[in-house]
């Protein structure tokens, strides 16, 4: 069995050109990633205080989960911990959006549970005695029969 290679259609710039091309998007994102890790890097502490502020619960469940991990798994904590510190820009943009989403959902989760059980409505007790009651009761009845009586007349 022969297999025959066509020559004519092998050209041994095309592979050098995808080479080329394949490095030059690669350079462009890594000047692209370089940016935004700069931008991250001056908004990084604006973003933990409004982490902290929107919700700051977000921001202690890490730090508890984060001791948790050193606790029981020690090298392990220390990678998290050391990979933290060096990529503390990425981890601040995570932190304030994860506290923007804690805080929409808790949110959604109240206003689930206020429509579930119903919202308490402030009313202003009237003070009437029992004499009062009677009266107003038979006065109701009393404008019924003569409504009623009024038809056949």
């Amino acid at each position: 069995m022969t297999i025959l290679f066509n020559r004519q259609r092998l050209n041994p710039f095309s592979s050098i050109a995808g080479i080329l091309l394949m490095a030059l998007v690669l350079v462009g994102l890594f000047f692209v990633a370089k940016g935004i890790f700069w931008v991250l890097a001056k908004a990084a502490f604006f973003l933990l205080a409004g982490a902290l502020l929107i919700h700051y619960k977000t921001v202690l469940d890490f730090g508890k989960w984060l001791w948790n991990t050193i606790l029981t798994n020690p090298l392990q904590g220390i990678f998290l911990t050391a990979l933290g510190v060096l990529l503390y820009p990425v981890l601040f943009a995570y932190l304030f959006m994860r506290a923007l989403v804690n805080r929409k959902v808790s949110k959604l989760q109240n206003a689930v549970k206020q429509e579930r059980e119903g919202e308490w409505v402030d009313f202003e007790e009237l003070e009437t005695t029992f004499k009062q009651r009677k009266q107003r009761s038979e006065k109701t009845e009393l404008e019924v029969t003569d409504r009623y009586s009024d038809l056949f007349e």
